[in-house]
């Protein structure tokens, strides 16, 4: 049997102490022993446990998970802790089956603020199921709450797997995932140059849809960065393409397309594709929803509506308050937001906001947006809206309109 390739260095959430920390005491104790009883299994061979454990042991265990309490309505969590303890008694544990089970409590872990433990099972899942797509989910989790070296770990063993699994869609979200940190940290013709690799492969092995897209998605990003907006515009064309009708990740091209559309100064097509975003899209996700809230504001300061930059502005708080636990987006977010207040000459907001991105910023670990808070602060509010540009631009932000439309039906 293969052992985990993570089980060299687990993390310390994966070991289980901040999980006794966070959740409930009458779950505590249960979930930890899960953990520790997955990363037993998976290092001593991932076979049968009645050798570990003896005759009766993880019974024991599974009557004490599931306890006298009648189950509670909707998503109880004992049912996910049971599922892994009932698995690992057969013969021949189902690896898949204990990887989605452990996923069923991340799942339930996140929208409870229970970090440690969202983490810590996503990690397990990669635990339970060594296969490159486990561990990059995983990876993706730790880098968005801020945990960087797990992250960067993690990543690490999708790409080994990715590469002797010849799973080329994940080999490929491992490099744009790499070209994506390159860009936080403002290395942006690095960035460029992993991505482009990314869309190479996609080619070489004939990858179409959600991956292309993707590939297309991240090189318009980079190419914002480096002020290629040409290519920039290219891309995010190709991109709309290859993810066709109702695709879930169209609503966050047309995010970035609006960021493209400001730095180009044109404001007017960036707010009514962020408009019909907030109208539409990202009610699930609070984090997606703070992000738009904070780009539109810029995008109606930019176009000199005070009115709607009053109303968004508004908004924005509240979505702010919404979106908890802090992640690697809020600093990047607030950022954006400053830009708005600069450019609407709204002093308090400025400050306000500054703040927070610099707070956000040193919280989850981001030198670069801590900088970029800073700047903002200091530089004279940019431009307003570029008629040419509002023209030029406007078949693209019609397309992406009707993109969003088919989206939202979907």
């Amino acid at each position: 049997m293969m052992q985990s390739p993570l089980s060299v260095i687990p993390s310390a959430e994966l070991l289980g102490a901040g999980v006794v920390r966070e959740l409930p005491a009458e779950l505590a104790l249960s979930a930890w022993e899960v953990l520790r009883l997955v990363i037993l299994w998976a290092d001593e061979g991932r076979g049968s446990t009645a050798a570990l454990f003896g005759p009766g042991g993880l019974d024991a265990m599974l009557e004490e998970i599931m306890g006298d309490a009648p189950l509670a309505k909707g998503e109880d969590p004992r049912v996910p802790l049971a599922a892994v303890v009932a698995e690992l008694i057969q013969p021949e544990p189902d690896e898949p089956l204990i990887a989605r089970a452990c996923l069923c409590m991340t799942e339930w872990a996140l929208p409870r603020q229970y970090l440690v433990t969202a983490l810590a099972f996503s990690e397990a899942a990669a635990y339970a199921m060594p296969c490159a797509r486990y561990a990059f989910l995983a990876a993706k989790l730790h880098r968005q709450y801020g945990r960087h070296l797990d992250a960067d770990r993690l990543l690490a063993v999708a790409e080994k797997l990715a590469r002797e699994e010849k799973d080329w869609e994940t080999n490929i979200r491992v490099r744009l995932a790499r070209g994506s940190v390159d860009l936080l940290h403002g290395r942006y013709e690095q960035a460029k140059a992993l991505m482009v690799k990314a869309l190479q492969t996609c080619k070489r092995y004939r990858l179409t849809g959600a991956v292309l897209g993707e590939a297309h998605h991240d090189l318009l990003v980079a190419e914002t960065s480096l002020k290629d907006y040409p290519a920039a515009a290219e891309h995010a064309d190709a991109a709309v393409g290859a993810y066709g009708k109702g695709h879930p990740r169209l609503p966050h091209l047309a995010h970035d397309l609006a960021g493209l559309w400001m730095e180009q100064g044109d404001y007017q097509n960036a707010l009514t594709v962020l408009q019909s975003l907030l109208a539409r899209h990202f009610h699930y996700d609070p984090v997606l929803r703070l992000m738009t809230y904070a780009s539109a504001v810029r995008a109606a300061a930019g176009s000199g509506d005070r009115a709607v930059y009053t109303r968004l502005a508004g908004e924005l708080e509240t979505a702010l308050a919404q979106a908890a636990p802090v992640t690697v987006r809020h600093g990047p977010a607030m950022v954006d937001a400053a830009w708005g207040a600069s450019i609407a000459s709204d002093r308090t907001r400025l400050e306000r906001w500054v703040g927070l991105a610099a707070r956000y910023g040193a919280q989850m670990q981001q030198p670069e947006v801590v900088e970029d808070a800073k700047s903002v602060a200091h530089k004279p509010s940019a431009p307003r809206t570029a008629a040419a540009r509002v023209t030029r631009n406007q078949g693209l932000a019609r397309k992406t309109l009707a993109a969003l439309a088919d989206s939202a039906a979907a």
